[in-house]
């Protein structure tokens, strides 16, 4: 599950996730705070992965990252986080960015990895109209197609995220 609220400095998008079973389960929540323009301020992970606690601050001022406070130079200058376990993130690419029919637009990301640690990652966005986009991550050599509410946030992203987007306006900030 995952929320996006309105607040006056910009976006906050916050939410949870639980995949996995048994020794293998992760409870993650998260919350991700934006710039009016949608581009990453602040972000926190905390939970559990496969048993083992997770509890990360993840800053980005003027370019530069920061996780628990460690720089993370490998991201030097990038606008967004995408975190590997919600498809909640990608709407901040999808909110910022400016799309014309038909074409690609690439980007690259602090990815928060399956590790846990931030790697660079391109992805590009192409809009097909009626809230559908073609995602690549030439990296991985993955292609998906995304199902997007007008908020932006995912409504489907095959085989990870069946979900669905309830009402149709931001709420209030908490």
């Amino acid at each position: 599950r995952c929320a996006l609220f309105a607040e006056t400095a910009g976006w906050r998008l916050s939410g949870e996730a639980r995949f996995g079973a048994g020794s293998t389960e992760s409870r993650l929540t998260y919350d991700v705070r934006c710039s009016i323009d949608w581009r990453t301020r602040i972000a926190s992970v905390t939970g559990t992965n496969a048993g083992n606690p997770i509890a990360l601050r993840i800053e980005q001022t003027g370019g530069h990252w920061f996780v628990n406070g460690a720089p993370q130079t490998v991201v030097e200058g990038l606008a967004d986080i995408d975190l590997y376990f919600p498809p909640a993130t990608n709407i901040l690419p999808i909110r910022r960015l400016i799309f014309v029919p038909g074409e690609t637009v690439m980007v690259t990301a602090a990815w928060l990895a399956p590790e846990f640690r931030l790697a660079p990652l391109r992805q590009g966005y192409r809009t097909l109209g009626n809230g559908q986009f073609d995602y690549v991550s030439p990296d991985h050599d993955f292609h998906v197609r995304l199902s997007v509410h007008p908020s932006g946030l995912v409504a489907d992203y095959p085989g990870l995220w069946p979900g669905e987007v309830p009402g149709g306006s931001l709420a209030p900030g908490p």
